[in-house]
């Protein structure tokens, strides 16, 4: 399992660590950050919390046993980040800041 939390007030844009940890079929637990908003799917590859307090409570509750993510589920929920995928995102984004619009 990986835990994350923010790095003295940096806010994660994207979490390249969660998608790594994700792709190993490892399920994340974070503090609720921008890119841990949008790749963790909360009950199916891991949870966002909004305190410390419980973010713990839900390591807890894996490490225990009583909540189970399937390593599938995380592996699979990797692959919508894939490199072909993010680069034709990024294509659209770009297209559009030389159009005008705001990033």
């Amino acid at each position: 399992m990986l835990v994350c939390f923010k790095d003295a007030g940096f806010e994660e844009i994207f979490g390249l660590n969660i998608v790594e940890a994700l792709a190993c079929g490892t399920p994340v637990v974070s503090i609720s950050t921008w890119g841990a908003d949008n790749i963790i799917v909360n009950g199916k590859n891991g949870f966002v919390e909004d305190t410390p307090e419980k973010v713990a409570e839900r390591v807890k509750s894996i490490v225990d046993g009583t909540v189970k993510l399937s390593p599938e589920f995380c592996r699979k929920s990797a692959e919508a980040f894939s490199r072909e995928r993010v680069s034709k995102e990024y294509e659209v984004i770009l297209k559009g800041v030389l159009g005008g619009s705001r990033w």
